[in-house]
């Protein structure tokens, strides 16, 4: 497969970009602006592999093999990361470390220990308001604070797995910050992904069901039912009956038949069984059943009656065909996260079996996958395109770029009000928040925020003629540029991002001996998931070394510096 098919219309853009250096353009030249594949509405194919099930790799396991599982596994590949995995000697070895199970990260700070309500014994309504308000920006910035947190747990990762699934399950179980508008129960809901990563699937689905954030954004809190005097006064709530098959088990329809999952009648029924469960006000924040609110009468769902609740909804749903139907949907989101974004119906048949077989334990599955043929086919690496985060962290992971230590205490009040009375607060992690913000509002990857209940698309729309430019210019100031991000630019303030070439190309073992074809391949080999053609591949040689010969090689950090900036903008680069 030709990897440099994968724009989306984009080449008038590549060849747009600003360069360093007059060969550095041939790196966006026609010969590489070949169009898009997989694009909108183009009928997209699952890729063509040797390999169509989930049958053991057994080919040799060398360099391409390792560094495609990580960098598949996690966001971005540190050098002292690969080394520590080549260390561990086979790919059962690796596979196992990164299925490995560790204590959940420490929470950022006290705050999300409790909920920043209105002080309602407030009666002015001038003030009232101010108050309001005050709360609403608290809770804007600890946002932030949370998704810089978020990156922080990506950035300082071992080599693990689990924050890459915490990502692909916060796409697929959706909850949101602009609806939920709390950042503690953001926080709880965040640690319940990466708590249920790797672990049992029902289980995970029963505690998706009873999240604060979750009973918030689809409407579960309003799901109440009361009867007085004989008349009912709540009705049931079915957004997130009608969502639990739709988007997070079942999906629409039956994989083998094409029938309809569920009729409406089963929606309805299903609402009033999952009545009555409402958020906790005080940590530790969990859901909580008000047996006032539950409706107790007999529900018939699936064809079966009886005073059903939350758990037997669930239970019933993935007992549907044996179980196979929520398998092969949930098994779907698996693979395009980790394999391609075009799901191939034999593997994750494959995969969805193996999910019932296991009891609903998600490791054995990730294990089987990334142990197979078909997960190292040739036309498998480098053919996903980075979403914004896996970007972000390839570069200030790969190219070792030192941030500011997070600091996860409560925004500092200045001290200082606005023209309408409201405090002024001041962000503690303004570099954080500046990669978050630019890999939301610029890339469109909002951390805690997708766009809507059925998540970010993923996929080749994460590249288009206005993305892909944007892509390369924070790379190229990302690398190239310390006097944008030395804190006290304009735009960028208090902005801090560090990245010392001398000390990045060191990592690789006797850089200070190689000559710069040598250090061409070497770097090509670390940062990127398969070779350069002959073009880019000269272009990263003549940079490194300066257009001099190789016997006059040395490194020098200006040219290692120019040599980084290439490799992070090249088309390449956006592949993983």
């Amino acid at each position: 497969m030709d990897r440099r098919k994968f724009l989306v219309r984009s080449g008038a853009a590549i060849a747009g970009t600003a360069v360093i250096n007059p060969l550095i353009a041939r790196a966006g030249s026609s010969e590489t602006e070949i169009p898009g594949y997989g694009v909108s509405g183009a009928n997209p194919q699952p890729l063509l592999t040797q390999s169509n099930d989930l049958s053991p790799y057994t080919g040799v396991w060398g360099d391409p093999q390792l560094r495609h599982l990580l960098r598949r596994s996690m966001f971005g590949l540190p050098y002292t990361q690969y080394q520590a995995a080549v260390a561990l000697g086979s790919m059962n070895a690796v596979v196992a470390k990164l299925l490995a199970t560790s204590p959940l990260p420490a929470q950022p700070g006290t705050w999300c220990d409790k909920l920043n309500q209105p002080d309602r014994t407030i009666t002015d309504p001038a003030k009232l308001l101010i108050e309001f308000n005050n709360k609403q920006r608290l809770n804007k910035y600890m946002e932030l604070s949370l998704q810089g947190w978020w990156f922080e747990q990506m950035n300082k990762e071992d080599l693990s797995i689990r924050e890459k699934m915490t990502l692909l399950w916060s796409n697929h179980f959706v909850t949101g910050y602009d609806s939920v508008k709390a950042p503690q129960y953001m926080y709880t809901y965040n640690q319940m992904l990466r708590k249920n990563a790797l672990g049992n699937m029902k289980t995970f689905v029963y505690e998706m069901a009873t999240d604060p954030a979750m009973l918030i954004f689809l409407n579960g809190n309003q799901n109440t039912y009361q009867v007085k005097n004989g008349k009912v006064i709540n009705n049931a709530n079915e957004n997130f009956a009608r969502e639990l098959m739709e988007l997070f088990t079942l999906g629409l329809t039956d994989p083998k038949t094409g029938e309809k999952n569920y009729s409406e009648t089963d929606i309805q029924q299903a609402a009033l069984a999952l009545t009555g469960w409402q958020p906790t006000q005080t940590a530790p924040f969990i859901g909580q059943l008000n047996p006032l609110l539950h409706n107790t009468d007999s529900k018939t769902f699936f064809g079966q009656s009886g005073n059903f609740g939350m758990q037997e909804i669930i239970d019933m749903i993935f007992a549907k065909n044996g179980g196979y139907n929520v398998a092969y949907f949930l098994c779907q989101k698996i693979y395009a996260a980790l394999v391609y974004w075009v799901p191939n119906t034999q593997v994750v048949d494959a995969m969805a079996k193996k999910l019932i077989a296991s009891n609903w334990e998600i490791a054995p599955v990730l294990d089987a996958l990334l142990k197979s043929a078909h997960f190292y086919d040739s036309n498998v690496i480098g053919s996903q395109l980075k979403n914004p985060a896996e970007l972000f962290g390839s570069l200030v992971r790969e190219f070792a770029i030192a941030l500011p230590a997070y600091d996860g205490a409560e925004p500092i009040d200045s001290g200082k009000t606005d023209t309408q009375g409201s405090i002024i607060y001041t962000d503690r992690n303004p570099t954080h928040t500046y990669l978050v913000v630019a890999m939301g509002v610029v890339l469109g990857q909002d951390l805690l925020n997708p766009p809507n209940v059925k998540g970010w698309s993923g996929g080749h729309s994460w590249v288009n003629t206005g993305t892909f430019p944007t892509r390369k210019v924070i790379a190229s100031l990302a690398v190239t540029n310390p006097i944008y991000f030395n804190g006290n630019a304009p735009r960028a303030k208090g902005v801090k991002l560090t990245f010392d070439p001398m000390y990045w190309v060191r990592l690789i073992p006797n850089a200070d001996k190689m000559t710069s074809a040598q250090m061409s391949n070497a770097l090509t080999d670390a940062y990127l998931a398969f070779d350069l053609g002959p073009i880019e591949g000269e272009t990263e040689r003549y940079v490194i070394s300066g257009g001099l010969p190789e016997v006059d090689y040395y490194l020098d950090p200006s040219k290692v510096a120019q040599s980084a900036q290439v490799i992070a903008t090249l088309p390449e680069f956006q592949l993983v």
